[in-house]
C-alpha cells in the first residue's frame, strides 16, 4: 500500500509541475504578444483619449479605462466609449498583423454610431492614421458623417442586365 501511495505523490507532484509550467508558457505567450499589440494600440488610443491607458485582459479583451487618474471598468463606460474603445483595439490589433506581411484591412459595419462630434473627429484621424498601414473599409449610412473621413467612396449601383 505504501508504493501505492508513493507513486500517487509522485503523479500529483507532476501533474502539478505540467499545471504550473503550461500557464508560465500561456503567460509568456499572451505577454509576447500582448506588449507588441499594446504598443500600436497606444498611438491610436492617443489621438481620442489623450493621457489614457487600456487594460486588456488575458483573454485581450478590454477591462479598464485609466484617465485622469481614475480606472474606469469598461462595463461601466458610455456605449460611445466602448464602441470606440473595441476600434482602437482592432486598429491595434491589425497593425501588427500588417507587419508581418499579411494583409490585414480592418472592416467597420456602421460603426462609431454613438460617437458625438468631437470624438468622431478623433477617431477618424485614427482611423486615417491606421490607413497608412493596413486598409480600413468602413460600411455606412451616415454619409454626411463619414465625409471628412475622406478614402475612396464606393457606390452600389443598379444591375442592368446586358443585352
Amino acid at each position: 500500500a505504501g508504493n501505492h501511495v508513493q507513486q500517487a505523490i509522485e503523479q500529483v507532484a507532476a501533474l502539478e509541475l505540467l499545471r504550473d509550467t503550461l500557464a508560465a508558457v500561456a503567460a509568456d505567450n499572451r505577454s509576447r504578444f500582448l506588449v507588441p499589440v499594446m504598443n500600436r494600440l497606444q498611438p491610436y488610443l492617443a489621438q481620442v483619449f489623450s493621457g489614457a491607458e487600456v487594460v486588456l485582459g488575458d483573454d485581450f479583451g478590454l477591462q479598464l479605462l485609466s484617465r485622469g487618474g481614475n480606472r474606469e471598468p469598461i462595463d461601466v463606460l458610455s456605449d460611445g466609449t466602448r464602441e470606440q474603445l473595441a476600434v482602437l483595439v482592432r486598429l491595434g490589433f491589425g497593425r501588427l498583423i500588417a507587419e508581418t506581411g499579411t494583409p490585414a484591412p480592418l472592416i467597420l459595419d456602421d460603426a462609431l454610431v454613438f460617437s458625438d462630434d468631437d470624438r468622431i473627429v478623433r477617431m477618424f484621424r485614427s482611423l486615417q492614421s491606421a490607413s497608412q498601414h493596413h486598409q480600413v473599409i468602413a460600411f455606412t449610412c451616415r454619409e454626411a458623417t463619414f465625409a471628412p473621413l475622406g478614402g475612396t467612396r464606393l457606390a452600389i449601383e443598379p444591375w442592368r442586365a446586358k443585352s
